[in-house]
């Protein structure tokens, strides 16, 4: 291309097949050592696109402001397609000015608009100093992701004369939207990255115990998003390790909420065998530690074991032990404390596969009741899931009305929580509006009804007063006869 080529016969310049996104209040020094540990990993040679060296925004193929958006949208856009490949540099993970930068925002959100691939470099210093950083504060992912949310108000101008444009753009695609685009991609980023750090800590000579931490911890977080699989994993990972960390004590750091957790997974992805046999072994710990049959401890694991039981068809079982379980939380902790309405629920929910409504009914209005008292932001979801299930007894008994109110509460309350399940949302809607249309259909009936008996009792009033008519119109005429 006229600038030459190495020893090997390579181009020093040639169509750019990445294109490099980041921030000019970068240390360049670090973006380049960034990019050089990024081709040494390529299997291909790397041509990096640079706006820097790249773009001329004093060029006059620039156009001036007023047709400033139409280049963004179409030329600067289709440049990103072409290259095929977005690198997001950030050199300082404690403060990743790229997402903070109105151009470098702008390149993300259209990268991530046409599906042009996205990836993220960072120093592999940084890189273990988050994942330190997240298992001291406990597994707090949140809080881990906080620090790369991209916010309006924290966006700053490019030095480019045109920023404001780019704003309008941003503006025009929605601040919200751009933010959560964003936000997913980086969460999976990061989430991908401890993967990778976790693997290696799990293997490392020093670190295996940090690395059965963040096992835990990611296990635990990936769980939360859906991952049943990578979950089980991780878990099944963590345990062997802590049987080899700490092979002669019967309980060991995370042990029992590790062997719940795994328990859980198993049981969601029904394989309830897998699962019993792993809250039977919680069971056998307690009682090699002595820990008592009325122990609090104990109740998390037996309400894990009746959920099984229900759905395996051991109704009075998982009744009983149900009722026997509440009945140890209710003396321990008194009838109002709110961990009781997670039990009670699974009974209502027992009681309610065994076709005994009234008994179902029960259980749900008093896991409502507590849950009401409590006012707990967390408790939203199962709050909103009860007015859900005491909706749908209504329902079955043909009290549409009542139903109505209670799919209406249920519907309301799981909106006002954040990122509210789309599919959980569809089910409550679709309820609502069968109640809606049934209650219509029962009140439309029962109008029917009421005019038809008012319709009777005009016929009955107008025979009566008929025959009271002639009664007296012949008493009439026999009085004329006596009178002649």
């Amino acid at each position: 291309m006229g600038v030459g080529s190495d020893a090997r016969g390579v181009d020093y310049v040639s169509p750019a097949n990445f294109r490099v996104c980041f921030s000019w209040q970068s240390c360049f020094a670090d973006v380049i050592s960034l990019l050089l540990d990024h081709s040494e990993k390529e299997l291909k040679i790397c041509y990096y696109w640079i706006d820097i060296f790249c773009e001329n925004f004093h060029d006059p193929e620039v156009p001036e402001l007023d047709d400033a958006e139409i280049w963004l949208r179409q030329t600067v856009a289709s440049r990103i397609v072409n290259v095929g490949h977005t690198l997001l540099v950030l050199t300082d993970l404690k403060n990743p000015t790229s997402l903070r930068r109105s151009w470098c925002v702008f390149e993300i959100m259209k990268t991530i608009k046409k599906e042009v691939r996205l990836s993220i470099l960072s120093k592999a210093s940084d890189n273990k100093q988050l994942v330190y950083g997240l298992v001291e504060s406990a597994g707090d992912f949140d809080k881990t992701f906080r620090g790369f949310a991209f916010k309006r108000e924290l966006l700053e101008d490019s030095n480019v004369p045109y920023a404001s444009v780019i704003r309008l753009v941003i503006r025009k695609n929605g601040f919200t939207l751009v933010e959560n685009m964003i936000f997913d991609h980086m969460k999976q980023w990061i989430t991908s990255m401890f993967k990778k750090e976790c693997d290696a800590l799990l293997v490392s000579k020093d670190n295996r115990e940090l690395g059965y931490k963040l096992a835990t911890n990611l296990a635990n977080y990936l769980t939360k998003l859906g991952d049943l699989q990578m979950g089980k994993l991780l878990l099944n990972r963590a345990l062997s390790l802590g049987r080899k960390l700490w092979p002669n004590q019967a309980d060991f750091p995370f042990k029992m909420c590790n062997l719940l957790r795994i328990g859980i997974i198993h049981r969601r992805m029904n394989e309830f065998e897998v699962a019993l046999n792993h809250f039977e072994e919680m069971m056998s710990t307690y009682d090699d530690l002595n820990v008592a049959r009325d122990d609090l401890r104990r109740t998390d694991t037996m309400l894990q074991q009746c959920i099984i039981y229900r759905l395996t068809g051991k109704l009075d079982y998982a009744i009983e032990s149900l009722i026997y379980v509440i009945k140890i939380r209710t003396k321990r902790l008194g009838q109002d404390d709110v961990s009781n309405a997670e039990y009670l629920v699974e009974l209502g929910n027992a009681y309610f596969d065994q076709d005994n409504l009234e008994s179902s009914l029960r259980e749900y209005e008093e896991a409502l009741r507590i849950l009401e008292k409590a006012e707990s932001e967390p408790l939203i979801l199962l709050q909103s899931e009860v007015l859900s299930k005491i909706a749908k007894i209504h329902h079955i008994r043909k009290s549409f009305e009542s139903s109505l109110h209670y799919n209406e509460r249920a519907l309301l309350l799981l909106i006002s929580t954040e990122n509210p399940s789309e599919k959980e949302v569809a089910a409550i809607q679709s309820s609502l509006n069968d109640a809606k249309f049934k209650f219509k259909i029962q009140k439309a009936r029962a109008d029917f009804a009421q005019r038809q008996l008012e319709k009777a009792a005009k016929r009955k009033i107008s025979r009566v007063q008929k025959s009271a008519n002639s009664i007296r119109l012949n008493r009439n005429e026999e009085s004329a006869i006596q009178a002649a």
